[in-house]
C-alpha cells in the first residue's frame, strides 16, 4: 500500500467497498476490494475469500501514511469477506474505529 495518495485535510474518513468485475463470468477471482476517500477510490486490489484479515494490514497501513489525520475506516461487511467465520465482525469492530456495517 505505499503507493496511496497523498490526501487534503485533517481528519481522513475511509470507507471500504467490494465490486464484482465481469460478473457474467461467475468466476470469484473478479471479486476487488475498495478503500475510497469521498467516495474516490485510494486503493483497489484482488479480494480472497474470507479476505477480514486484511483489514488490520490496511488500517496500519492508513494509520502509517497519513497519522493523526486517519480518523476512522468504515467497513461494510460482505458474505464474501466474512465467509463462514463467526469471529469477523468483532475482529473487525475493533480494527474499524468507526462503523462495521452489512
Amino acid at each position: 500500500m505505499e503507493r496511496l495518495p497523498d490526501l487534503e485535510g485533517d481528519i481522513l474518513v475511509f470507507d471500504t467497498d467490494e465490486i464484482i468485475e465481469n460478473e457474467k463470468s461467475g468466476l470469484m477471482e473478479n471479486v476487488f476490494l475498495l478503500i475510497k476517500h469521498n467516495d474516490k477510490v485510494i486503493w483497489k486490489e484482488y479480494a480472497a475469500f474470507e479476505y477480514y484479515g486484511r483489514f488490520l494490514e490496511i488500517s496500519e497501513a492508513l494509520q502509517r501514511k497519513y497519522g493523526i489525520r486517519f480518523s476512522c475506516l468504515n467497513i461494510k461487511l460482505t458474505g464474501y469477506m466474512v465467509g463462514d467465520s463467526y469471529r469477523a465482525s468483532n475482529m473487525l469492530s475493533g480494527i474499524s474505529k468507526c462503523n462495521v456495517f452489512w
